[in-house]
C-alpha cells in the first residue's frame, strides 16, 4: 500500500507567494485607475483581461495559504485608490506601462518556477507565465 506524503510550502515558496500576492493586489489597483480613466476600447481590454488575471492568481494564493494555516497580506485595496480622480496618464503611457508590467511579470514568474518544488505552486507560474505572455503579445 502507497503512502500518501502532503508536503508543505518551503519558505521560499511562502515568500515568493507572499511577494505575488502584494505586488497583485497593488497591481490591481493602478489597472482598476487605467480601466476607469483610458479612453482606447482596446487597452481598456488588456488592463480588465490583467485584472481577472490577478483576480485568478490572488484566490489561488489565499487558498494555498489558507490550507498551510498561514496568514494571508494584508495587500491593497479598493480603499487604496480613488477612481474620481483626474486622468494622470495618456492612452500611450498606459499601453507603455503594461508593456513594463508584463515584461516584470515574467521575471517574477520566472523567479517562482526556478524556487518552487511544490507541484501546486509550479503549476501556477507555468499557468501565470502562459497568460502574461498571451497579454503580452
Amino acid at each position: 500500500m502507497a503512502t500518501e506524503h502532503k508536503t508543505r510550502l518551503t519558505s521560499t515558496e511562502i515568500g515568493i507567494l507572499w511577494i505575488q500576492y502584494v505586488g497583485d493586489t497593488m497591481s490591481r489597483c493602478v489597472d482598476k485607475v487605467h480601466v476607469s480613466q483610458v479612453q482606447d476600447d482596446q487597452i481598456r481590454s488588456l488592463y480588465q483581461d490583467a485584472i481577472s488575471l490577478i483576480e485568478n492568481t490572488t484566490t489561488q494564493i489565499s487558498q494555498m495559504f489558507q490550507n498551510e494555516g498561514i496568514p494571508l497580506p494584508q495587500g491593497f485595496t479598493d480603499d487604496d485608490i480613488n477612481l474620481d480622480a483626474p486622468p494622470l496618464y495618456s492612452a500611450i503611457y498606459s499601453l507603455q506601462y503594461f508593456k513594463f508590467k508584463m515584461n516584470l511579470r515574467m521575471v517574477v514568474n520566472g523567479l517562482g518556477m526556478a524556487e518552487s518544488t511544490r507541484v501546486d505552486v509550479r503549476k501556477l507560474y507555468r499557468y501565470l507565465t502562459n497568460t502574461v505572455l498571451d497579454l503580452e503579445d
